[in-house]
């Protein structure tokens, strides 16, 4: 009927069974939902609503969902049972008297708002009013003051695009039934259920897209706390010590009254600042939601994807230690969803735990082929997105067959049949697909396929693979993305090696973006091509690149930047005693006055300091001297605008 029906009908159920708990207030909201439901029952076959009445039957669906939450936590809470004793409460007992009065008055008007509501969305599918599809949603049993607005966290760490994209999900129609699982178990009413899921898969088996897509359900639900996507791409913004900060922020969005608590528990400028990742969780996450427990109402979800690539396994020893306290330490209404690829650090730790449900993205298997037989059909297409009529069906079944459940194998095999590079016209990519098809997939299915690709590209010209391993390394030892003009100033190349490395990086559309505008930060497509050319063995040698050996040209080329660009007040600032946030303009004076790679500069030059740097060494301590000396308080000012203090600390 609608993709949320199935998770209303498993949540509003625990209501209807529940019925000695019940009072008189509840069985009305019922009441009042059977007459909503009644109307869809009753009346024409699904298929002939019309389109307004799909959009009131879709929020109806939700709204029975939200409803059943709040009959469950009402029921377990055990409102009916302190209505009941109201009267009988101490005279003396002021403070205890009003809070229960409160409660009681927030839910009578929560019970009023719920059967308002399903009338509201009764008259509206029966075509009797004007549609609103806003759904009423509680997601705490408490009155929420209004003075939360002058809170302010701006000055705890945040990830900037850490959360999850439309544009990664699954393909409609495919791996449903894994989506469902997952969501069946957010729903479930089961207090004894693990409230950690972990959805391990191989590189490029589809872990993100079902993670996005679950995201999204949740999102569309108002069931979403935050989330947060881990990203080695990405290793100044997406590193262990900025998730709890980043996901209590997006949570304080999320929920108003977390926001209160979490500003009562972070109540100092050093702890919201801190690093360390113990105090992180139990002051940004374990105290507010402790605060909340009695309150929450339904399940809130929190959605960490390749927790894999957070950092190494030694580095992450203590992430995944905290986040095995998670079930313990959190009230029973919080979830969390992790995706990973099964490396043993991760499995050793979570997933022998009973606290801890484990999937993986192969436990569909028999709906498996059919979704990526679907996914090869939706990559062969025309720019405008019509069907390649001379590929057939079955050609895309012998594509899906191939990928062995690795869809990130099948996108790479589609991207190159219609990629550009090979002159797209029918006889070619017929060609590029039989060759490809035939192509043993032996040990890593996506390492042999990037030697394929990769070898085709360079293997009668020695140069153009020197050049491909110089500007890969370029990219891959930066600590986030760099767009290609980016890169050439602060690393200098002539006019010649930029002709010569972009025409390289052009030819690299199937495994990288940005790689066609040289002011769009180049990104890898997938981490597990990261993952192949920082291997030598299975890189075979011939495509392996070894970032550090790039760390002293940055570093000098950084230090280079700072001494020429640094200079007093470089934002044009009419006052030094003006706090930033009191600047009206700021970013748009630091868009005009700070080029990206000046700023780039500013935060990760010590970074590449912490490398050996041979012979270079010299040189590079003459040009820090020389910042040291002359531009140190232009660099603590520049850090300051920016907001980068604490990006800088290794070089402070």
């Amino acid at each position: 009927i609608h993709p949320y029906a199935r998770i209303a009908w498993s949540v509003i159920g625990v209501g209807y069974s529940n019925q000695q708990a019940r009072d008189a207030k509840i069985d009305d909201l019922i009441t009042s939902m059977h007459s909503a439901l009644d109307v869809v029952v009753t009346g024409s076959e699904l298929r002939d609503v019309t389109s307004t009445q799909k959009r009131a039957l879709a929020a109806l669906v939700k709204q029975t969902t939200e409803c059943g939450y709040f009959v469950i936590d009402y029921v377990r809470k055990g409102f009916c049972k302190q209505v009941q004793s109201l009267e009988p409460l101490p005279a003396h007992d002021v403070i205890g008297s009003r809070a229960l009065r409160g409660i009681v008055s927030t839910t009578d008007k929560a019970i009023a708002d719920y059967r308002s509501k399903f009338a509201e969305l009764r008259a509206a599918y029966l075509g009797q009013s004007t549609l609103s599809t806003q759904v009423l949603i509680q997601l705490v049993l408490e009155k929420v003051e209004t003075f939360e607005s002058t809170i302010t966290l701006s000055d705890m760490p945040f990830s900037k695009d850490a959360r999850w994209r439309s544009g990664k999900q699954c393909l409609p129609g495919t791996r449903t039934e894994l989506i469902s699982q997952i969501l069946d178990w957010v729903s479930s009413p089961l207090e004894s259920k693990p409230r950690m899921l972990l959805l391990t898969g191989l590189p490029g088996s589809g872990k993100s897209s079902v993670a996005h897509t679950v995201a999204r359900r949740l999102h569309d639900l108002s069931r979403l706390a935050a989330s947060y996507i881990f990203d080695r791409n990405d290793q100044a913004n997406r590193r262990p010590a900025m998730l709890f900060p980043t996901l209590a922020r997006e949570m304080a969005d999320f929920n108003p009254m977390f926001k209160r608590a979490l500003a009562r528990s972070a109540n100092s400028a050093s702890l919201r600042s801190t690093t360390d990742l113990q105090d992180q969780f139990e002051c940004f996450i374990e105290q507010p939601f402790t605060e909340l427990a009695e309150s929450l109402m339904g399940p809130i979800v929190i959605v960490i994807d390749a927790l894999d690539e957070s950092a190494s396994h030694f580095e992450r020893r203590q992430l995944l230690r905290i986040l095995l306290e998670f079930s313990a330490k959190l009230p029973a209404n919080v979830h969390c969803i992790l995706t990973a690829r099964p490396e043993n650090d991760i499995v050793d730790t979570l997933s022998d735990d009973i606290r801890v449900l484990r999937m993986s993205t192969s436990d569909d298997e028999s709906s498996l082929l059919l979704d990526m037989t679907a996914y090869v059909s939706s990559l062969l297409v025309k720019p405008n997105s019509e069907r390649l009529d001379y590929f057939t069906d079955d050609d895309c079944r012998a594509i899906a067959m191939r990928a062995e459940g690795l869809f990130q194998w099948a996108f790479v095999v589609c991207s190159t049949i219609t990629s550009s590079h090979f002159q797209p016209t029918r006889k070619e990519m017929l060609e590029n697909y039989k060759k490809l098809k035939s192509m043993t997939t032996g040990g890593n299915a996506l390492d042999t396929l990037y030697k394929q690709i990769l070898g085709d590209l360079f293997v009668h010209d020695d140069n153009k693979c020197t050049i491909f391993r110089r500007v890969l390394g370029h990219v891959l030892a930066a600590f986030e993305p760099l767009s290609f003009r980016s890169i050439s100033e602060i690393l200098q190349l002539s006019d010649d090696d930029q002709d010569e490395c972009f025409s390289v990086l052009s030819c690299l559309g199937t495994l990288l973006t940005g790689v066609r505008d040289q002011h769009e930060p180049i990104r890898l497509l997938h981490s597990s091509f990261r993952d192949f050319l920082l291997a030598e063995d299975r890189s075979g040698g011939q495509f392996h690149v070894d970032p550090f050996s790039h760390h002293a040209m940055y570093a000098a080329g950084c230090l280079d930047m700072l001494n020429m660009k640094l200079c007093f007040n470089i934002c044009g600032l009419e006052s030094s005693y003006d706090l930033n946030k009191d600047v009206p303009d700021l970013q748009d004076r630091i868009q005009a006055c700070v080029s990206k790679p000046l700023s780039y500069a500013a935060c990760f030059w010590g970074d590449y300091l912490e490398v050996r740097l041979l012979s270079e060494q010299q040189d590079i301590a003459n040009r820090l001297t020389m910042l040291l000396h002359t531009k140190f308080l232009f660099w603590l000012e520049l850090l300051s605008i920016l907001g980068a203090v604490k990006t800088a600390i290794f070089a402070l």
